[in-house]
């Protein structure tokens, strides 16, 4: 008799999943990319007011579903910043490959979810740049990240940062 493996049904409960600091953001893990084949991560992402990664690039495509506060994404086109906003409903799609980066605008705490798709690159980066954290109810202190280190990391799993005047 051949054995099959059978696919099921999996659920993330508010509050749960693998959570990581980065610098002053918390990720989530909600769908890691084994459970989806690694077609897809999921990663829900709390931060500051202000909080957010400088301009990169990646081969994964984003899609944002902003829950709570209000962000910015600017991107470059033709060597000129244009800034997309989006409150808490909308949903920003950032093609592989495109200069872009998110910024809290709000004045409170931001949250959104983001598929990132393929997942393997970006849910390795998540899990060796961040700090895990055991009770994301109560997280340790935001430190600042090693610089060296969070390039180097960004190198490995081929991300991109653009620096001022690189553009």
């Amino acid at each position: 008799m051949a054995t099959t493996s059978q696919r099921m049904i999996t659920a993330t409960a508010a509050g749960e999943g693998q959570a990581y600091l980065i610098g002053p953001e918390m990720v989530t893990i909600k769908v890691p990319g084994a459970e989806t084949e690694g077609t897809q991560l999921v990663v829900e992402v709390d931060t500051p007011p202000g909080g957010g990664p400088p301009l990169h690039t990646h081969a994964a495509q984003e899609i944002f579903f902003v829950l709570e506060g209000e962000f910015e994404f600017p991107t470059m086109r033709d060597g000129q910043t244009v800034m997309t906003r989006a409150g808490a409903g909308s949903v920003v799609h950032v093609p592989g490959g495109v200069p872009h980066t998110y910024h809290n605008a709000g004045s409170g705490r931001g949250r959104f979810l983001a598929v990132l798709s393929p997942a393997a690159e970006m849910e390795g980066f998540f899990r060796e740049a961040g700090i895990p954290v055991e009770d994301p109810a109560h997280p340790p202190a935001p430190i600042l990240p090693d610089m060296e280190r969070f390039l180097t990391l960004s190198h490995k799993y081929h991300m991109n940062n653009i620096l001022p005047g690189e553009q």
